[in-house]
């Protein structure tokens, strides 16, 4: 008797410090791409649905011809949730940037004449692998020291 009690006691005591989350926001869930205000832009959401928020700019300017889109595509969070990398045609060829989780602090890590896009963070979130014209990139999470790890031809 004496173990079931020390076990329900636990289990109580687990299940109330669960509850406990202080009062910091808990991070969306979900990074995702929609165009219902006109662009393509990056939105994050928790897994029910709710706390929808758009995090990159809205576009002014044309949006009745696909080639004047201020594309942003491809959103992924870093592992430690504090950053998403994204692709993006802001300049004319889609190029790789970072943002903070909430929408701050917008960088640019990749520029050319190159289609950059489809980013990866590595799993200790201090590079991103990305695709450069049908090669596969690899560089640090700053943007510097891209060099090509795939052979496409």
């Amino acid at each position: 008797m004496p173990v079931r009690l020390a076990l329900a006691a636990l289990a109580a005591i687990v299940l109330g410090a669960a509850g406990c989350g202080g009062d910091e926001e808990a991070r969306p869930d979900l990074a995702f791409v929609s165009t219902r205000d006109g662009d393509y832009a990056i939105f994050e959401m928790n897994a029910d649905g709710g706390a929808q928020h758009r995090l990159t700019p809205r576009e002014v300017g044309d949006i009745t011809s696909p080639a004047k889109l201020f594309f942003q595509v491809s959103p992924v969070w870093s592992p430690d949730a504090t950053q998403i990398a994204f692709a993006s045609r802001r300049s004319g060829s889609f190029d790789i940037y970072v943002m903070n989780a909430d929408g701050t602090g917008t960088r640019q890590l990749t520029s050319g004449k190159q289609n950059d896009s489809h980013p990866t963070w590595s799993p200790d979130g201090t590079r991103l692998a990305f695709e450069r014209d049908a090669d596969i990139y690899l560089m640090n999470a700053d943007g510097s020291g891209a060099a090509r790890i795939s052979d496409a031809t």
